[in-house]
């Protein structure tokens, strides 16, 4: 992240890649703010504002095990954290079979919120151009409301980036998420 001037306005994504850095090259070629969740600040925050997660998937093994990322687990222990999510992008490797964007998809699943894209491993450069319209897309529709609207805004930003919310919200204890003080 250089200039970010230019970065007035636009949804952030937050985050994780896991050593590889291949999360970490797609989610900088977007163009606009990025948060990495490995980083203990950051997954210690909470967004002011409405952002998007990206996430890898992992297969770990067996269909017991969650394939979410620890990091991003913590992160959206905070309630502000998941009321202030919009839509998760996933990335995966096609070899992981079932597991493939299981993470992203189970997030989705959990929060309410849309799959706003998926892609292979690193992405290819129309997969980054494809991420930056679908981002720029929320973007204008953010920006398209005055400041003192934004609160009430964010919520329908949510509701408008997929017809398949689930109103019922995201109950981190119910499917499985623990918390523990090395988890924040």
């Amino acid at each position: 992240m250089s200039d970010t001037s230019n970065w007035r306005g636009r949804i952030p994504v937050y985050f994780f890649s896991s050593s590889s850095g291949m999360v970490r090259q797609f989610a900088e070629r977007l163009e606009r703010p990025v948060f990495d969740l490995a980083v203990r600040d950051v997954r210690r925050s909470v967004p002011a504002a409405a952002w998007v997660l990206l996430t890898p998937s992992y297969k770990t093994g067996n269909r017991a095990n969650d394939t979410i990322p620890e990091a991003v687990r913590r992160f959206l222990w905070h309630p502000l954290t998941r009321r202030r999510l919009v839509g998760v992008m996933g990335s995966g490797n096609r070899n992981f079979g079932s597991h493939y964007q299981a993470a992203c998809r189970q997030i989705a699943r959990a929060s309410g919120r849309p799959v706003l894209f998926e892609f292979e491993l690193q992405g290819t450069p129309w997969d980054v151009e494809d991420g930056r319209r679908i981002l720029a897309a929320l973007d204008a529709d953010r920006l398209s409301i005055r400041d003192d609207e934004r609160t009430n805004h964010d919520d329908a930003l949510r509701r408008t980036a997929s017809t398949h919310i689930d109103r019922g919200g995201f109950d981190p204890a119910a499917r499985g998420m623990r918390r523990t003080a090395e988890h924040r």
